[in-house]
């Protein structure tokens, strides 16, 4: 009886919930409800599972320090998790609950410094606490407040003066004296003076106004006039008169009338009292929160004051005696039978018969996971239904009460126990208790599986004894087929042993397995292992040279790689680029080399050569895939002789794509090929050029010969392009003074892109040895565009957005220079290289490079100037606009396709500008139409359309594309780069001789050569300090001669490919 009736001051469990553990709670208040029902006004207690993770390390320091101080015996660390189930957070929270819930009394203690924290776990339903949790801060702070000790808090105690010495201190600065016992009055006499300070405060409030309508009677007013602020005024009056009544007397009267002294009570209105009140019963002497919320216009000080003044009223002790009477009217304890129905976590009834092979539900071989038993009268689901975990009886009673298992889990870093030696501590928790892998459920695997580490599979004899015994019962392989279908061990368990006690009819025979001795392995591994290579002699060697064309883009490390990216360019497993739609990854030089040790299980690299990249490029996608299929076959001498050819024609490809008739010349977006092609790569333009063929191969990249027939071709295509340049921008200039139709001229340059392929085609009959039918070449070029041989209806589809920038960026070169002279916009288009740069580090994520990104910087201050050279309402504003319009959307071009194809070739460039003609033949006439119908351009069908100067336009920019795109077979790009750059000092040279006045400014001149320079500095190989480098070096060790040939034939060609190493800095 005694034990299920609550009071007022028990601490509790209470019950929320069937799966979690007992809530503790202090009962402050009982009461009914309107229905009938009893609640309770608890008080919140928190256990560590309750509270913030990161308070839980500030529960463990102050557990610390108690246990230094206190000078605590040592405890095993099973008692340390257990007294963390037993301690307490108290919390200045209220909640009401159901009475109902109530599940049983438990004792909470304030922790104290000669408490031995063992005696709390002998003692049933035993708590402690020591710090106070707010759940609002979520801050954890001491419940006692701490003896503060120092100078600090305490004043220091003067020594004790001996007899006769006088105290050197001036008392008039240290205090204030306020009333002399030692005086001439007597005190009757300071009686009848505090009579008369009653009477005239009495006087005062007659004659205030406000003090009469507050206190109407006399009584109220000689009440108010008694209390302590008349009397010590007037005991201060007689201070400050020196005790002369007479002199004091005239001080509480004087001319202007009498003194009147007013407290709290006075200065305080009905309404403020009212408020006060109200404040006081819902905050209680809480004096900071009752002036933030009820009083803000109260200092502190009133506040206080006043409640001492109210303690003394009628008011009060009218409402301490209706307080005590509802108090007694309240409820003082509460009878709650014993909780008797049954848990719904119970997940087995005693005598259950355990579930067989597939049939659902908790199996009888998991034991509990607190104290590892496999018996128990009862047992109770515990944690997610997935993990599939149980506890017996009598720890779900502990998990109930206290919050927590007997022994840490392994989330909490305790080990689970075993019956065996070391190998059993990587077991997992079933196999630890005697049982097979394959008995492990697919729940408890999805947990265990968590973390990748390393471990191993052991089963016991039994268990291997019951696979060749009970065979048929356990059925291997259907249990394989069903991996997530448990198996019931405990059955073939049983079943094994009653096999095992009967006698055999039969020994079982064991299959010995062959195995070579010693020395036949060691002589075998001795024939197998392969010879150490000599390194080559050359500065990089196979590995390095594929990872100087890696793109510097970062991404995530994977293992396994469907595909390599070469040069920066996305490329399957074959070497043909992706179509579009596909999505492709790159990761960085550095992540590359680190391979994860789970995908790696041997350290095997694989280098590519050559004569692989050749093979590779050869195949299909359907050899590809039969090739995979079989690893261990060789491939076919048709395949290794079409590789061989793919690899001579794939090595005349070597030219970039101009992005449109008003476009620079390309410098690369990425490096070129890697240095193992190099040799055959200079061998096949060698041949092209009229060299003796395969012959130099193996020397051309040391043959001075070669280098020097590159140069001479280069300064020649180099002025070239400069001529064909100015003459295409002056007549260009000159046609729209006739014919001012920017889009129509656009139009007819852009159809004669057609011809490009036939060019290509008949200098591939020229200087190739095998040659293909145009139907062959055409599809094989066009590869690289569609991903393999597709239709000419798809590389039309795949051309159709170039074929768009390629006429927008041409349309607005022309409008600019119908506003600017040519000199002009050829500076000005100059200014794409920078946005190409730009777009390609943001894009496509290049390296970045300091000096590029001042050239870039010098490029777009040289396009400010440029427009602000005649003004600022000028037509040269308008004009350079254009022509950075014009730039960006060429830079956009080269990007795109950057993105989309990669590096092309000679022959992919060719098909590319042939389809972007074709698709502006097909697709943009009706924008001609449509801008002649609607009067924005007029172009006359008579005579007087000028066909000649049409034509010649044309012609000059066909021939631009073409030294532009199938120039770099012969020479080096960066020729061609400067030959754009030398167009705009010709261009100047002819705006002088064909306007007669020169229309230079210096403003023009300093941003041409702001932009030129920045020009120069884009066009900076990617290793070019490392080169310098070198070639600085190679002069200060003599070895300058071949040396600086090296360095500047990678400055020529800015290939990364044959990077030198670094060498340390020069002395």
């Amino acid at each position: 009886m005694a034990a299920n009736m609550y009071r007022v001051g028990d601490y509790v469990y209470f019950e929320n919930s069937s799966s979690n553990p007992y809530l503790i709670r202090r009962i402050e208040e009982l009461s009914k409800t309107a229905n009938g029902n009893v609640e309770a006004k608890v008080v919140c207690l928190f256990r560590r599972r309750d509270i913030p993770t990161h308070l839980n390390s500030l529960a463990d320091n102050n557990a610390k320090e108690f246990e230094e101080d206190s000078k605590q015996p040592s405890s095993s660390e099973s008692q340390k998790h257990q007294l963390k189930h037993r301690e307490l957070f108290l919390s200045r929270q209220f909640e009401s609950l159901p009475a109902t819930h109530i599940r049983g009394k438990c004792n909470v203690t304030l922790l104290n410094e000669t408490d031995l924290l063992t005696r709390y776990l002998e003692k049933e339903d035993s708590f402690f606490y020591s710090l106070v949790f707010d759940p609002a801060q979520k801050t954890l702070l001491a419940d006692q407040g701490e003896i503060r000790v120092g100078s600090k808090y305490q004043a220091e105690i003067p020594d004790r003066l001996a007899e006769g010495d006088l105290d050197g201190r001036v008392q008039e600065k240290l205090e204030t004296k306020v009333w002399d016992p030692d005086n001439q009055l007597k005190d009757s006499q300071i009686d009848q003076f505090l009579v008369v300070a009653r009477a005239v405060g009495t006087f005062a409030r007659a004659l205030d106004c406000s003090s009469s309508i507050r206190q109407p009677s006399l009584h109220m007013s000689a009440a108010a006039a008694s209390r302590d602020v008349t009397l010590f005024h007037a005991m201060d009056t007689l201070q400050r008169s020196g005790y002369d009544l007479a002199q004091a007397m005239c001080a509480l009267a004087p001319q202007g009338g009498p003194v009147l002294c007013r407290d709290e009570m006075e200065e305080w209105g009905a309404s403020e009292a009212m408020l006060f009140e109200e404040a006081l019963e819902k905050y209680g002497k809480d004096f900071t929160d009752i002036r933030q919320d009820f009083l803000p216009w109260k200092s502190l000080a009133s506040i206080v004051q006043f409640y001492y003044m109210w303690k003394t009223t009628d008011r009060y002790i009218q409402q301490k005696r209706l307080k005590a009477a509802e108090a007694d009217s309240k409820l003082k304890q509460v009878y709650i039978p014993t909780y008797t129905k049954p848990n719904p976590n119970q997940i087995m009834a005693p005598g259950t018969k355990p579930g067989m092979n597939g049939s659902a539900g908790f199996q009888k071989i998991l034991s509990c996971e607190s104290c590892f038993t496999a018996q128990s009268p009862q047992w109770y689901a515990w944690g997610p239904p997935s993990m599939q975990c149980r506890l017996c009886a009598s720890c779900w009673i502990y998990w109930k009460k206290y919050g927590g298992l007997k022994t840490p889990t392994q989330l909490e870093g305790g080990a689970r126990p075993s019956t065996e030696a070391a190998p059993r501590g990587h077991m997992t928790r079933t196999e630890a208790q005697g049982m097979p892998p394959y008995a492990i459920s697919a729940g408890r695997a999805k947990l265990l599986a968590k973390n990748r580490q390393t471990f191993i599979l052991q089963t016991t004899k039994l268990s291997r004894v019951a696979r060749r015994v009970c065979h048929d019962v356990l059925q291997p392989r259907r249990a394989a087929r069903r991996p997530y279908v448990p198996i019931n061990s405990t059955a073939v368990k049983a079943e094994c042993m009653i096999r095992l006690s009967k006698p055999s009819k039969a020994p079982v025979k064991a299959r010995a397995s062959p195995r070579a001795d010693l020395a036949t392995i060691v002589k075998e591994l001795a024939l197998q292992a392969p010879l150490r290579l000599k390194a080559p002699s050359s500065t990089t060697t196979a590995m390095s040279g594929n990872q100087g064309n890696q793109p510097r883009g970062a991404s995530n490390l994977l293992g396994k790689r469907p595909f390599e990216s070469v040069g920066g360019a996305e490329l399957s497993t074959n070497g043909r680029p992706f179509t579009s739609g596909m999505r492709t990854t790159s990761q960085s030089l550095v992540k590359r080399q680190k391979v994860n040790q789970g995908d790696s299980p041997t350290p095997v690299v694989f280098v590519a050569t050559k004569y692989t990249r050749a093979l590779r490029k050869a195949l299909t996608q359907t050899e590809m895939r039969r090739a995979a299929r079989k690893p261990h076959f060789p491939l076919k001498q048709d395949y290794q002789r079409r590789g061989t050819q793919r690899r001579t024609a794939m090595n005349k490809l070597t030219a970039k794509v101009s992005p449109s008739p008003a476009a620079v010349a390309p410098v690369a977006l990425s490096p070129p090929a890697p240095p193992d092609d190099a040799a055959g790569e200079e061998a096949t333009m060698s041949e092209m050029a009229g060299s003796e063929g395969d012959s130099a191969t193996g020397c051309c990249d040391r043959c001075p010969l070669v280098g020097i027939r590159r140069v001479a071709w280069g300064v020649v295509l180099g002025g070239a392009v400069a001529l064909a340049w100015t003459a295409s921008t002056h007549s260009a200039k000159l046609v729209l003074l006739k014919l001012h139709a920017p889009f129509f001229i656009t139009w007819f340059c852009s159809t004669w892109n057609l011809l490009v392929f036939p060019l290509y085609y008949l200098g591939h009959l020229i200087g190739s040895d095998q040659r293909q039918r145009p139907v062959t070449r055409f599809r094989e070029c066009g590869e690289a565009l569609g991903g393999g041989a597709v239709p000419l209806r798809a590389l039309l589809r795949s051309s159709a957005p170039f074929s768009v920038l390629w006429s927008l960026s041409g349309y607005l070169y022309l409008l600019a220079l119908s506003r600017i002279s040519a000199s002009d916009a050829s500076t000005v288009l100059c200014c794409s290289q920078a946005f190409t740069f730009l777009l390609s580090w943001i894009g496509l994520r290049d390296r970045f490079m300091g000096v590029r990104i001042v050239g870039a910087i010098l490029s777009i201050t040289g396009i400010v100037m440029m427009a602000y050279a005649d003004g600022f309402h000028s037509d040269s504003i308008t004009g350079v606009a254009l022509g950075v319009g014009s730039a960006s959307t060429s830079a956009l071009y080269k990007v795109l396709l950057k993105r989309r194809v990669g590096e092309v070739g000679a022959g992919v460039a060719s098909v590319l500008l042939s389809c972007v003609g074709l698709c502006s033949c097909a697709l943009h006439s009706w924008m001609c139409v449509l801008l002649y119908l609607t009067h924005v351009e007029y172009w006359p069908f008579s005579q007087r359309m000028p066909w000649d100067m049409l034509c010649g336009l044309a012609a000059l920019l066909l021939a631009f594309n073409v030294l532009v795109n199938l120039g770099g077979v012969l020479t080096y790009p960066t020729f061609i780069s400067l030959g754009v750059l030398l167009s705009v000092p010709a261009s100047t040279a002819a705006d002088l001789y064909l306007t007669g006045a020169s229309q230079l400014s210096q403003v023009r001149l300093a941003a041409a050569g702001i932009i030129g320079t920045g020009y120069l500095l884009l066009l900076l190989p990617e290793h070019w300090d490392d080169s310098a480098l070198r070639w600085l070096g190679g002069l200060w060790h003599g070895g300058w001669q071949k040396d600086s040939m090296a360095g500047e034939e990678i400055g020529i060609e800015g290939s990364t490919g044959a990077r030198p190493k670094p060498k340390p800095a020069l002395a």
